[in-house]
């Protein structure tokens, strides 16, 4: 899977957890741009593991910011 694919289906998860179109952008914050609060960003997380076949550790959690930041991460672990 391309990273272009993986932040495809980041978006379309983000979509269906705030149940509208955003603006995604691998800038765009985990929290403030996907405007939610820090539960519905773990529900978020959750759904990426999910999606993705995954673990995603608070520590990697502690230090991504962006949804670009956490594109990367999930590249490189399903590479």
């Amino acid at each position: 899977m391309t990273r272009t694919q993986i932040l495809a289906q980041m978006q379309v998860l983000a979509e269906e957890q705030t149940n509208e179109k955003l603006l995604f952008t691998e800038s765009l914050s985990l929290q403030e741009g996907l405007g939610v609060d820090s539960i519905a960003v773990m529900e978020y997380i959750i759904s990426l593991e999910d999606n993705f076949g995954m673990d995603i550790p608070d520590e990697v959690l502690d230090h991504v910011q962006t949804v670009g930041q956490l594109a990367d991460y999930i590249t490189e672990k399903l590479a």
